[in-house]
């Protein structure tokens, strides 16, 4: 079977950016803003100001590109695991997130 036959992308490279805060107890309420490097439907590949490590928890929110979601307003609030830590092609620092669960709520709020 070609790549062309392969049906839809299961990733996306783009920037796009998500507004996150760790879940970990002894952490601040302060949100902080990344850039998704790479989005599949299960995991962001983010490159992130602060040092995550890997195993913590983080709250997520993200505004889904039309391109993704066939909506212009979807948003997806969710909890990540931060699964490792990669030095990416800029030099910066970039963290595989695996999202552990999808926050169902009408709210804007990310889950405490």
């Amino acid at each position: 079977m070609s790549s062309d036959d392969e049906g839809p992308k299961s990733f996306y490279r783009l920037e796009l950016p998500v507004h996150f805060r760790s879940m970990e107890p002894d952490a601040s309420a302060e949100e902080h803003l990344a850039i998704a490097v790479i989005v599949s439907n299960n995991s962001f590949l983010l490159r992130s100001p602060l040092r995550l490590n890997p195993g913590s928890l983080i709250a997520l929110r993200v505004r889904v590109p039309i391109e993704i979601s066939g909506s212009p307003f979807s948003q997806k609030i969710c909890v990540g695991c931060v699964l490792s830590g990669h030095e990416l092609e800029d030099g910066t620092l970039g963290y595989k997130v695996r999202i552990e669960e999808s926050v169902h709520r009408n709210s804007t709020q990310l889950p405490t």
